[in-house]
């Protein structure tokens, strides 16, 4: 079943609030869909100031590959109380 953008935001931020995640692959793999759709709808949802997306270098990661740790805001949080999420 497709899903449209809202409903892969709306679950990011889902998870977010559980939690960080450390890597696009992970929140890919909890969100269950692709690598470049969760990368792009992650985006949109810092755009919106939503999440807050963190370059990690790899000298500090401990796959010692650059990646990303993502985690909701403030306003993310308000954004899911308000729509009963």
């Amino acid at each position: 079943m497709r899903r449209n953008n809202d409903e892969i935001r709306i679950n990011i931020l889902k998870i977010l609030r559980k939690k960080p995640v450390d890597s696009y692959f992970k929140l890919a793999g909890l969100v269950k869909t692709g690598f470049r759709t969760v990368k792009s709808n992650s985006e949109a949802l810092q755009k919106y100031k939503q999440i807050e997306i963190e370059k990690i270098p790899k000298e500090k990661s401990p796959s010692k590959k650059e990646s990303f740790r993502l985690s909701i805001t403030d306003e993310g949080i308000r954004f899911l109380e308000k729509i009963k999420g």
